[in-house]
């Protein structure tokens, strides 16, 4: 929890730091766009978003605590209006477990689909501006042996849900650098050799994306 803490502090004062009026880039009525990435006027609204991060468990994965792990994921974006956006993808988290319930130190994956919308603006006239997003995720785990890196056990795809918040920073080109957090939620049965556990998947990931339109 320490260290959520710390990297969340880290997004605020970058935050305070770009919206400050000494580092606030200004633009002309021509130049402002208020979409979530900025794009050139006659874009079609289609974009992608990739975003890599730290995550942080909640609580326990059934009798197994996870850890911190690492994930990665790529979206891909429909701007219906300026500030509202479609958007589906694909996830990917790995967590090296300290000792799950087959009593060994195994790796735990979290991969699946994400699909749900994005809302966002600027703050004011500045390059700096947010998004919130909230989404459905169907996503299966699976438990891998350490030693021999074969899959020993798995949930089956599983539905789930998520929300987050990003800071986004606008960058020449129509790219935007998007630092933010997501919480991501989702319940399933874990099968090892016969024995199921139910088990509960809730962490928090960390991280900064880059995205662009056309």
């Amino acid at each position: 929890m320490k260290s959520v803490l710390t990297s969340i502090s880290a997004i605020v004062q970058t935050t305070l730091a770009l919206t400050s009026p000494a580092n606030a880039q200004r633009y002309t009525d021509s130049e402002r766009d208020t979409r979530l990435v900025s794009t050139s006027a006659g874009g079609t609204g289609l974009g992608f978003e990739a975003r890599i991060g730290q995550t942080f468990t909640t609580d326990n994965f059934g009798s197994t605590d996870l850890g911190n792990g690492l994930g990665a994921e790529i979206h891909g974006n429909w701007y219906v209006t300026p500030n509202f956006a479609l958007f589906t993808g694909f996830t990917g988290v790995i967590f090296d477990a300290d000792e799950d319930f087959t009593g060994r130190d195994n790796a735990i994956t979290d991969f699946g689909y994400v699909a749900g919308i994005k809302l966002g603006g600027r703050f004011g006239s500045s390059r700096v501006g947010w998004r919130v997003h909230g989404a459905a995720n169907y996503g299966e785990n699976k438990l891998y042996e350490d030693d021999t890196d074969h899959s020993i056990g798995e949930t089956g795809h599983e539905l789930g849900w998520e929300a987050g918040y990003a800071v986004t920073i606008t960058l020449p080109n129509q790219w935007v650098l998007s630092p933010g957090m997501t919480y991501r939620s989702r319940r399933a049965d874990l099968r090892v050799n016969g024995v199921s556990e139910s088990v509960d998947l809730n962490y928090v990931t960390v991280g900064v994306g880059i995205a662009r339109t056309w």
